[in-house]
């Protein structure tokens, strides 16, 4: 049989021309032949499809099939083993086919084949091979038509996806099989079976492929081979031109090439996202520094003439201003006017009642009372206004002008650390005096304090001048004067001999007292807060004291324990009702007469009278006499709160004596006491300078010391 009927004969190959085996010889071996995957099976319609997953398909070789193969240095046994007869061999039942498989187009049975087709042929079978090999995500959508246009991004991920994914393992695996277990590779070959089920054919033939022509360039001829597995080429690969994927390469690469974009692209976004999140992080450290710099830990900024007073202030006190305090300096008449109205102006309603008790003669003048108060606060801190008021002329005076604004100073620094002007403002008038009292009397420490280093003779001589060039009649109200201009001068013994321990001063000025009790220094500690409408004990001190002796004033005063006070009006005068309680029965007798005899000395048209209520409760009644109304005697400037202050330096001076040994304060001040008579001298009056000074109380009263101190042990 000649070659050109060899190649025409069914379930024959063509070989090589050089082949030397004979028909009869049937020795060739399944590697002589390798399958050209690139030419399209032609298949006719009126001839049976051979069962492809027949294990006696002939395995063919790239050397049948491939016109450019390197020629070896030794001969293919292709050459020279004939080809075995075909058989008819039953085909296996194909597996489940992964995809549809549509049934090839039918060829001629000798049908020429471009080789761009070839090369299309081979580009599908491995684009499909390989992405069958590798598992597919559940998530992938496989499109159930072809893709027909794909842009030209898809087409250069298609290719670098290809290059870079595939060809290490198909030039390793050898084109088609990617994966690396011979199961997966058959079954794929094996794919092929399923091409036959499609067709609805009785004949149980096997299937012939059409013939494959030999190496060598021309046309290729097709035929359909005998029923053998083929094999795939074990090392050699064509790179695949550049084609539009299948639909399923296309959704794959589509969809990798979309979550690498998107990892990318999230990567990105992290990143700059976490640059922004940082950035606003520091922005807002950094604006949070800037504001609690400027705003919470920024240094106030103070005229050059207050700053240095502002600094020995701060370091005298051991505290520090949280913002600047503004000074503001008004004609003394003006000023006396503020001053006034800063600690008594609220309660100006309260005039009838005050005359009614002989505490304000004529009309309320807050001008006449503030004048009185210039000269010994001639310089005060506002808690309403935050501000500083200074009279205009103390400047002349600068000693005195140092003290007393180390005492406003003082004052509006203690306001900043321990709110104590909103305190005030709040409370009833016996609390608000002993806030009054404690802040003032820190303020006269600090004062006199720095004042002992600055010339205190100087001081002295300049507050004698300064008295005289503001000379005033007599007051209205000596009680409202001394409320006005020196409220601390009854604590301030007892905060000097604090010296520097914060921590007590601390307690002392955070606490808000019950009432103005707290000034008697000898008094049981009460932390019941004063009923509405009470005056307090140095209000009814100052009710007596206009009247009586300073000493059986104080003396009446200290059995205060409670007190209610009602204003009344009638049909052509206003008229007041108290109610005063004491501790015990035998405190009570001693307020009794005292205020017997304050009200013998009342004025007529007052209608005055006290009577005994209960056992420790007094009564007492009084009527407003009119502003036109003129006392009978001249105005007594009473004792400027009495012995409070007095009795205090005792204690001090006793503690001070013992070189810091505790004293029983109560013990010592009621010993005192009982002697009598100790505050009938003026020199016992607290001033509100105190360099120097000597109360001869505390001199006569002094050796009583030691009887109350407490045992050790």
């Amino acid at each position: 049989m000649t070659e050109e009927e060899l190649a025409t004969e069914p379930g024959r190959v063509a070989t090589r021309a050089d082949d030397a085996a004979t028909e009869t010889e049937h020795v060739f071996t399944p590697k002589d032949f390798r399958l050209d995957l690139r030419a399209r099976l032609a298949i006719a319609e009126d001839e049976p499809l051979p069962n492809l997953d027949s294990p006696e398909i002939r395995k063919l070789t790239w050397e049948h099939v491939v016109p450019d193969r390197p020629v070896q240095s030794t001969p293919s046994a292709a050459t020279s083993v004939p080809l075995p007869p075909p058989s008819r061999v039953l085909p296996p039942l194909p597996p489940r086919p992964t995809m549809p498989l549509q049934p090839p187009p039918p060829v001629a049975e000798h049908a020429v084949v471009e080789p761009a087709l070839v090369e299309d042929a081979v580009v599908d079978a491995v684009v499909e091979d390989a992405v069958i090999d590798e598992p597919v995500d559940a998530d992938v959508e496989v499109a159930d038509e072809p893709v027909e246009d794909i842009d030209d991004d898809v087409e250069e991920d298609l290719e670098s996806d290809l290059d870079d994914d595939f060809a290490d393992e198909v030039e390793e695996e050898v084109v088609v099989v990617v994966a690396a277990e011979s199961a997966a590779a058959e079954a794929e070959v094996n794919r092929l079976a399923s091409v036959p089920d499609l067709f609805d054919d009785d004949d149980e033939s096997p299937i012939e492929l059409p013939p494959i022509t030999p190496s060598g360039p021309g046309p290729v001829v097709v035929q359909a081979p005998v029923v053998y597995a083929p094999v795939l080429a074990e090392n050699y690969y064509t790179p695949p031109p550049q084609r539009n994927p299948t639909t399923t390469v296309a959704s794959i690469v589509a969809d990798n090439k979309s979550a690498r974009g998107k990892s990318g692209r999230k990567q990105k976004r992290h990143l700059l996202r976490t640059f922004v999140t940082l950035v606003l992080l520091f922005g807002l450290l950094a604006g949070g520094a800037f504001a609690a710099k400027k705003y919470l830990l920024k240094e106030p900024t103070w005229s050059a003439e207050t700053k240095q007073l502002a600094d020995d202030v701060a370091a005298a006190r051991g505290l520090q201003f949280t913002e600047p305090v503004a000074v503001q300096e008004l004609p003394v008449s003006e000023y006396a006017t503020r001053l006034a109205t800063s600690t008594i102006g609220a309660a100006a309603n309260s005039a009838p009642m005050w005359r009614a008790l002989g505490l304000v003669s004529g009309d309320l003048d807050l001008n006449a009372i503030g004048m009185q108060a210039v000269i010994d606060s001639p310089a005060f801190y506002d808690p309403a206004s935050k501000t500083i008021l200074v009279a205009d002329d103390l400047k002349s005076y600068p000693h005195l002008q140092r003290f007393a604004m180390h005492r406003a100073l003082t004052a509006a620094l203690l306001d900043q650390q321990f709110t104590w002007g909103s305190r005030v403002s709040a409370a009833a008038a016996p609390v608000a005096l002993a806030i009054r009292s404690t802040m003032d009397g820190d303020a006269l420490s600090v004062a006199n304090n720095l004042a002992s280093g600055d010339a205190p003779d100087q001081l002295a001589s300049e507050l004698t001048a300064f008295t005289a060039a503001h000379a005033a009649s007599a007051t209205p109200s000596p009680y409202l004067a001394a409320v006005a201009a020196r409220p601390g001068v009854a604590m301030r013994p007892t905060i000097t001999s604090m010296g520097n321990d914060a921590a007590a001063l601390a307690t002392l000025e955070q606490a808000t007292p019950s009432s103005d009790a707290v000034l008697d220094i000898a008094a049981t500690p009460s932390t019941t807060p004063v009923a509405a409408g009470s005056q307090g004990m140095m209000f009814w001190y100052y009710v007596m004291a206009g009247r009586i002796d300073d000493g059986q004033a104080w003396a009446a005063a200290t059995r205060w324990t409670a007190d209610s006070t009602v204003a009344s009006s009638g049909s052509t005068t206003q008229c007041v009702e108290s109610t005063i309680t004491t501790a015990d029965s035998e405190g009570a007798l001693i307020l009794l007469a005292a205020l017997q005899s304050w009200a013998s000395l009342a004025p007529p048209e007052t209608s005055t009278t006290v009577a005994p209520a209960d056992i420790n409760k007094i009564t007492v009644k009084a009527c407003d006499p009119g502003a036109a109304a003129t006392p009978p005697t001249p105005v007594k400037v009473p004792m400027a709160f009495g012995g409070a202050g007095v009795e205090r330096a005792l204690v001090a001076a006793a503690v001070e004596a013992g070189n810091g040994t505790t004293v029983d304060a109560p013990c010592l001040v009621k010993a005192a006491r009982a002697r009598g008579g100790a505050l009938s001298m003026p020199a016992d009056e607290s001033p509100v300078v105190a360099a120097g000074w000597p109360p001869p109380f505390v001199a006569a009263n002094l050796d009583l010391a030691p009887g109350c101190v407490p045992p050790t042990g």
